[in-house]
């Protein structure tokens, strides 16, 4: 399923394909989707995140991670048996910010794939164990149904959270890249 969902994506965003070797590299190492989603397997893995839009869309909701000490979208690890990246993504962000009426915003030609995919370098964490390894982020867009939408972080996880506007969001480095996909994802709304 992983190997599809990746190959049907590169299909969509050809010129992300070298970029994302790493990832592709991952999947011929480790065929089964199992072995992809191991939060145990420190060669990489995979996690599954929301880049989370206001009712309006004029903001991006980040949090501040405790351990990476950064600013960054709600998501994570997929739980034990957890087949779809879409529903891992809506289950970390609603753990994370307790936001659950959200709409998919799928990218017109891309339905149920990734709005992106990202990987990163996670430094190790002795407190639990864990060495330095990567993470094979499938983003999915979702906007927020009701603009009252009360927030409220798993202060485990994250110790800060803000509504960031889309412009700003999009002077970040980690997010920089998404400004043409951001445009299309709205405007076929």
């Amino acid at each position: 399923m992983i190997a599809t969902i990746v190959e049907d994506y590169f299909a969509v965003y050809p010129r992300e394909r070298d970029e994302l070797e790493p990832l592709s590299r991952l999947i011929a190492q480790f065929p089964r989707d199992a072995d992809l989603k191991s939060r145990h397997n420190f060669v990489g893995h995979l996690t599954a995140s929301g880049i989370v839009l206001s009712a309006d869309g004029a903001q991006v909701l980040l949090l501040f991670h405790k351990n990476l000490r950064k600013f960054i979208q709600p998501g994570g690890h997929f739980d034990c048996g957890e087949e779809s990246p879409i529903a891992a993504a809506r289950r970390e962000v609603a753990e994370e910010t307790s936001l659950e009426d959200l709409e998919l915003l799928d990218l017109p030609g891309a339905e149920s794939l990734p709005f992106d995919i990202n990987v990163h370098a996670i430094p190790a964490n002795p407190r639990k164990g864990e060495p330095a390894h990567f993470h094979h982020d499938l983003r999915f867009l979702f906007r927020c149904r009701r603009s009252n939408a009360a927030v409220v972080i798993d202060l485990e996880e994250s110790e800060d959270w803000r509504w960031v506007s889309r412009a700003d969001f999009l002077q970040m480095a980690d997010f920089a890249h998404l400004g043409d996909k951001l445009q299309a994802a709205l405007a076929a709304r």
